[in-house]
């Protein structure tokens, strides 16, 4: 099978650690939980429930992405640091 440009699934592994991983849970729930709160006075409720609820639902797509977006970094660095090495 040919995978082109894709990297494997093991390539993957090899960049990505699981301390990393723990790392990035931690900073995403982190920058989730700052988003709730700076959102809330945004919501359409004043009942303090409903207003963390829809804080906290419309902060899940971005925290999601924050958390792609850590490891799409993580990727690209490890992989420009082996590249100037092996220059």
């Amino acid at each position: 099978m040919n995978r082109g440009v894709i990297m494997s699934e093991d390539n993957y592994k090899a960049f990505i650690g699981k301390g990393f991983i723990l790392l990035s849970i931690a900073l995403t729930l982190a920058v989730w939980g700052f988003l709730t709160y700076m959102l809330t006075p945004f919501t359409f409720t004043l009942d303090p429930f409903w207003m963390y609820f829809w804080a906290g639902f419309t902060a899940l797509p971005i925290a999601g992405t924050f958390y792609v977006a850590t490891h799409m970094f993580r990727l690209v660095a490890v992989e420009n640091k082996r590249a100037k090495s092996a220059i």
